[in-house]
């Protein structure tokens, strides 16, 4: 696979989550239904696992070539898409009850710290990614990298809320789990983080459909002058 399909297949993912999610906050009794819920959690792990081919693929580009602080980002970033997985097959075992995995099954702090960390590793990875645009002199880049930066800096916010509610109330909710009020009052938020994460592999892909066509072009030149 390549990077600018990975690319792709995460920016499909985030739009089919965001359509579930959104269906979820103006209609709650969507997620009474099991389907909605198990459609929304094998999103939420294609998505990782999409995030985890895009950054593995990413250590190989040209971008990671002369930069190990960049690499050691990706790798980082990778990890935390790993770690952002285990949030949904964990519910998808539970869904399953394959009791089987049952040491996952009863790890009580995956779904409060997983996606805070996950998110954390991705911001690393885009402020060391635009540092590198910003060296390269590539506007276009940056400014999606910035896009990407405002939207994993927003959902972290939100993470870091449910957090603070877990530390006052001492009661757990996933932020695809609160209440329909709070929903509504946050849905601002996550549609901003959404669409500027998207934004962001938007621009990647661009970028790396430009790269291709322009190689393909000198390929073609080079055949034509000999």
């Amino acid at each position: 696979m390549r990077l600018q399909t990975a690319a792709l297949l995460v920016m499909l993912v985030i739009l089919l989550e965001f359509v579930i999610r959104l269906g979820g906050t103006l209609w709650p009794a969507l997620f009474t239904d099991p389907f909605p819920v198990l459609c929304s959690l094998s999103l939420s792990l294609l998505g990782d696992l999409a995030l985890l081919t895009f950054f593995s693929l990413f250590r190989t580009t040209t971008h990671c070539a002369n930069s190990p602080r960049l690499q050691l980002a990706t790798s980082l970033a990778a990890a935390g898409a790993v770690v952002g997985l285990l949030v949904p097959l964990k519910a998808l075992l539970f869904h399953a009850r394959a009791f089987v995995f049952l040491p996952l099954l009863l790890t009580r702090g995956l779904e409060l710290l997983a996606p805070p960390l996950a998110i954390i590793s991705l911001l690393f990875f885009l402020v060391t990614f635009l540092q590198e645009a910003d060296t390269r002199g590539n506007r276009k880049l940056a400014l999606g990298i910035r896009y990407g930066l405002t939207g994993a800096g927003l959902l972290l916010f939100l993470h870091l809320l449910v957090i603070l509610n877990f530390v006052i109330h001492y009661y757990f909710s996933r932020l695809s789990q609160v209440s329909h009020m709070v929903a509504l009052v946050t849905l601002p938020l996550v549609t901003a983080g959404t669409f500027s994460l998207f934004y962001f592999f938007l621009v990647v892909w661009r970028a790396e459909d430009e790269a291709e066509r322009a190689l393909e072009s000198v390929i073609q030149t080079t055949k034509e002058t000999t």
